[in-house]
């Protein structure tokens, strides 16, 4: 059994998580398309964070509501507007975030 399984998540475990995540968002997520410019990077450090939160307070991972919440901060929060590719990108990083979660989890 893992220490995050074991309830026993240190700020190391934490940190660890926060910043795979936070990369995560920056290489594979960028709704807006900023990765390219260094001077944007951090741009979605905030929903990273926010993910990694849920993720480390919540007992069981919903995959439906990590992609609320992103299809939140595309539509709502950034003001983008729908579009099929963005969506399905949206879809397989909501994925890989799940996927992520569960390694972290039993390693």
């Amino acid at each position: 059994m893992s220490q995050v399984e074991e309830g026993k998540i240190t700020r190391e475990v934490v940190r660890k998580v926060q910043h795979e995540l936070r990369k995560m968002f920056w290489e594979q997520w960028d709704p807006i398309g900023v990765n390219d410019d260094p001077r944007a990077e951090g741009e979605y450090d905030s929903y990273a964070d926010e993910v990694c939160s849920f993720m480390i307070n919540t007992p069981v991972i919903d995959e439906i509501k990590i992609h609320e919440y992103l299809r939140y901060v595309m539509y709502e929060y950034m003001g983008l507007d729908p579009h099929p590719m963005l969506e399905n990108r949206t879809e397989q990083f909501g994925k890989e975030l799940i996927l992520f979660w569960q390694k972290i989890k039993t390693n």
